[in-house]
């Protein structure tokens, strides 16, 4: 049996074998290294009715998982007529034209790299093992990067699939965010609510106008126009929309939407607060104790967590402990439980949590408690000087008349704060912390009953204002009422009637959905990368690498993939000249540095008197250009 003949029967074998055998290929199903596959087309005959000729012989050295590492002499055929040249359709299948990796193997690189967050010499050591197939790693980059376009071409080429699987039960919401780091530019995405699917992402140097409503057109043009639009409390984004989708119901998040009223309210007096505890030193003065304490315990005989459990249980029974130790363990205790404030917050963030505020009431706490307890016995001062001296740090948080007016007009503003957040319906459920990732549980009722209630809140707030009873309260009132009136129009009518439907389209009312997609985003970063700064990685990132995470969803797997991600490779294969064409256009991009220069040209050595100069010339030229007076 010839080799050619051996090769095709391994090649049918290899296809049924990586069909039932997801992992590791075996021994016998391994092709021969270097073997030669002929390639042609089937045709003989032209469009035209002429019998095609052999017209050249191209040789190609391809790695795939399918074709193994193979010369395949490709026997390309042309009409002797009218000159079309007729290529192997088999193998433009299986191989790009003019590409060194098939597309399994580019579909297995971009898989492992964007979902499985492998890095490349993970990827590297994985194709090797698993498919006998070797691959530097810098090639690794470039399949992941093609992988990226044949998605993207794919995704964008199938636009009306797409368009009638998220407007198949009434429409689609539109949400629209995007994500950065200090530094780097903009990721921006406009993702359906209802079924969570990326339909368009770009990069932007800031969330500008101009970027914006392009990338809005392109959706609607792509997807048809939503049936409403959820967004933060970005002026460029509200300015798009009012441009581009002027009938359509735009909501702002109310989750946004408490957070800037809460900075309003909160920023100034937390600011103050904070200030003034770093200036008294109290927490450094604590922490000063808690360390002397833990340098004295270690000149006697310590005691074990149980004895000091015991003690606490029944401290009348347990006398026998060294009594110098004992006022020791517990005075530290205090201090720890004194820093532990964190405990008393909701596991949020300003404005949400008021860390120094929580603090302030943990001192007071303290303060309380060992200030009742001296009060009940006579002590001299050189008597449990540990004890007293904690007093005595503690006594500026209700003595200091300055630290008691900042916590109490931070108090305030929490308190309407958290009337508005009650409102609005974020309480925290099951002591879970609400965060922009989780959603607060909104059912069709209480979407319905929020405008009644903030109308009922608004008139509250009118009488605060009117009555002037209290300036810092009827301030705050007032800036409440700025943000209720600004955005009145943006926070109501969640339950939206559509034709064909009995019931009404529930919106949600927050931006949760974006804020899910770029969390787990970076959250993926960060697995594969095993760094926390994640600056210069997002500014490498690429905005359709969001797009790829729309193969969680089965629906969308059946609409473009039909079904299962095994068919990925034959769907890039015919999508090849539009991802080539996206490709292309990446490639030609100009750097993201807005004003280039090259690392090497920057630290030149003689840079700083090349400026010098360049600029004693353009000085020259601008006094000679001016007219004479």
């Amino acid at each position: 049996m010839s080799w050619k003949k051996k090769a095709l029967e391994l090649l049918t074998l290899r296809v049924e074998l990586m069909r039932q055998i997801p992992g590791t290929l075996s021994d016998y199903c391994q092709l021969p290294e270097g073997y030669v596959l002929d390639a042609a087309t089937s045709q003989s005959i032209c469009e035209c009715k002429t019998k095609l000729r052999r017209q050249r012989l191209e040789i190609q050295s391809p790695h795939g998982i399918l074709l193994g590492e193979p010369h395949v002499h490709h026997h390309i055929k042309q009409c002797p007529n009218c000159r079309r040249v007729y290529r192997c359709e088999r193998l433009g299948k299986l191989v790009p034209p003019h590409g060194n990796y098939a597309f399994d193997l580019i579909v297995e690189a971009g898989l492992a790299r964007f979902l499985r967050q492998r890095q490349n010499d993970e990827i590297r050591q994985d194709l090797k093992k698993r498919f006998r197939i070797s691959v530097p790693c810098t090639t690794i980059s470039h399949l992941a990067n093609t992988f990226l376009d044949c998605f993207a071409a794919v995704h964008y080429a199938n636009a009306d699939r797409i368009k009638a699987l998220i407007n198949a039960d009434g429409g689609y919401t539109l949400h629209l965010d995007g994500t950065c780091e200090a530094g780097t530019d903009t990721i921006f995405a406009a993702i359906d609510g209802r079924t969570e699917l990326v339909l368009a992402s770009a990069r932007m140097s800031a969330e500008n106008l101009a970027d914006i409503s392009e990338l809005l057109r392109r959706c609607v043009k792509m997807f048809g126009q939503p049936i409403s639009v959820m967004r933060d409390l970005s002026r460029n984004i509200g300015l798009a929309i009012q441009a581009e989708l002027p009938d359509v119901i735009d909501f702002v998040c109310h989750y946004h939407f408490l957070e800037n009223v809460g900075k309003r309210l909160c920023e100034n007096p937390l600011n103050t607060l904070t200030k003034l505890f770093r200036k008294l030193k109290i927490r450094l003065a604590l922490t000063s104790m808690r360390r002397k304490l833990v340098e004295g315990s270690k000149k006697r005989t310590p005691l074990s967590e149980k004895q000091i459990l015991e003690f606490l249980e029944t401290p009348e029974q347990v006398l026998d402990l060294d009594a110098v130790q004992l006022r020791r363990y517990l005075s530290y205790l205090l201090l720890r439980w004194l820093d532990d404030y964190g405990a008393d917050m909701k596991g949020e963030y300003f404005p949400f949590d008021l860390a120094t505020l929580t603090l302030h009431r943990r001192c007071v706490k303290l303060y309380t408690l060992i200030k009742g307890l001296l009060n009940n016995h006579e002590l001299k001062p050189s008597q449990f000087r540990t004890v007293q001296t904690m007093m005595e740090k503690l006594a500026p948080v209700r003595k200091d008349q300055e630290l008691v007016a900042a916590v109490s007009r931070l108090e305030k503003a929490e308190k309407l704060f958290n009337r508005l957040r009650s409102v609005l319906r974020f309480n925290i459920s099951n002591k879970k912390p609400l965060l922009r990732q989780t959603a607060p549980h909104s059912t069709l009722q209480s979407a319905l009953l929020i405008e009644s209630q903030l109308d009922a809140f608004r008139s509250e707030l009118e009488c605060i204002v009117n009555e002037h009873t209290d300036t810092d309260e009827c301030a705050d009132a007032k800036v409440v009422l700025h943000y209720l009136d600004k955005y009145r129009n943006q926070l109501f009518g969640h339950a939206i009637s559509v034709e064909g439907r009995t019931e009404p389209i529930l919106v949600p009312r927050t931006n949760n959905v974006s804020e899910h997609c770029f969390a787990h985003a970076k959250q993926q970063l960060r697995r594969k990368l095993g760094f926390k700064k994640l600056t210069r990685y997002v500014q490498a990132m690429r905005p359709e690498e969001l797009l790829v995470g729309n193969l969680k969803s089965q629906p969308y797997i059946d609409t473009l993939y039909g079904g299962t991600l095994d068919n990925m490779a034959a769907v890039f294969a015919k999508h090849w000249q539009e991802g080539n064409n996206i490709r292309r256009q990446r490639l030609q991009r100009l750097s993201s540095h807005p004003m280039p220069l090259s690392k090497k040209q920057l630290r030149d050595e003689n840079l700083l008197s090349r400026i010098e100069t360049g600029m004693n010339v353009l000085i020259g030229a601008a006094l000679r250009s001016r007219p004479a007076a």
